[in-house]
């Protein structure tokens, strides 16, 4: 996960476009800030850039490696073998809290799939 700061002249798109992700990746890592609206970002904000397409997913209580991969339509295998993850493929436990990088994984604001 690399950190950006948004200059002038910058766009979501633009700045998607530039760390060669979809610019939904970057909305989805950035809901807290920008609560699924690409308009409200502002010079001096500090984006969260994933360095792949997919869900950047704070780990909650209850949840499981099946579930959360359903919940965003991604590969539990894929959220193992992800290295930034560091989970132990044999005993994968998620603390909750803890970021998780779901690479493939589609979000759905309307359901408050983000957290």
């Amino acid at each position: 996960m690399r950190d950006y700061t948004i200059t002038q002249g910058d766009s979501l798109f633009e700045v998607a476009r530039q760390f060669s992700i979809k610019p939904e990746t970057l909305l989805w890592a950035n809901y807290d800030l920008l609560n699924d609206n690409p308009d409200l970002i502002s010079i001096g904000m500090e984006l969260k850039v994933p360095p792949v397409d997919g869900v950047y997913y704070q780990w909650q209580e209850g949840d499981t490696l099946e579930g959360v991969a359903g919940r965003f339509e991604a590969k539990v295998g894929d959220i193992l073998a992800w290295p930034a993850n560091d989970l132990d493929l044999i005993n994968p436990v998620i603390e909750p809290g803890k970021w998780v990088m779901i690479p493939g994984g589609i979000a759905n604001s309307a359901s408050g799939s983000f957290r």
